[in-house]
């Protein structure tokens, strides 16, 4: 192999190591101002797009042992989205601009080092921030200690309330 494949494969290789996520897309049929917008898009959101041939890919993936399912196939244009945080605007990103042009579409992803199939890394654009997960999240495991708290009111109220009935009735009685 050529010195400047195993350059690339290493390039990819340290991508996929340092990235928090990759998707691989699809965009056979785009023009160049189609691209560039798509380029724009995923940068203002933190992340790059480099086209890259298929055997480089699959070299670099080899090369930073990520797995592929038998169901992920590498053939036609691919373009390699990748970045560091949050991959559900990206994803987000990429799929409203699928509904825009249908060339554009999924073929896989690597998130964490783990190879995700197409269907799975469309559904990572339909979930909400990362932000909106933690809190909903928190919010979950504050609900027993909440409703802990309010029974423990409630029986100090009671108590209360029975006192102050007590009172009544001896200011009554007097």
């Amino acid at each position: 192999m050529r010195i400047e494949k195993i350059q690339l494969a290493s390039y990819i290789s340290d991508l996929i190591k340092t990235s928090s996520y990759l998707f691989f897309i699809s965009y056979k049929g785009m023009n160049v101002e189609q691209f560039s917008d798509l380029r724009g898009q995923l940068f203002s959101n933190g992340s790059s797009c480099h086209v890259v041939k298929n055997s480089l890919i699959k070299l670099g993936l080899n090369d930073a042992s990520v797995e592929l399912p038998e169901s992920v196939k590498f053939t036609g244009d691919t373009a390699l989205v990748y970045g560091n945080g949050d991959p559900g605007p990206v994803a987000k990103v990429i799929k409203s601009f699928s509904r825009e042009i249908e060339f554009v579409t999924f073929k896989a992803g690597v998130i964490d080092g783990t190879c995700v199939p197409r269907d799975l890394v469309a559904s990572i654009a339909d979930l909400p921030s990362i932000e909106v997960l933690r809190s909903r999240l928190l919010g979950v495991l504050q609900a027993p200690m909440v409703n802990f708290v309010g029974v423990l009111d409630a029986k100090v109220a009671s108590i209360v309330y029975v006192l102050q009935g007590y009172l009544n009735k001896r200011e009554q009685s007097s």
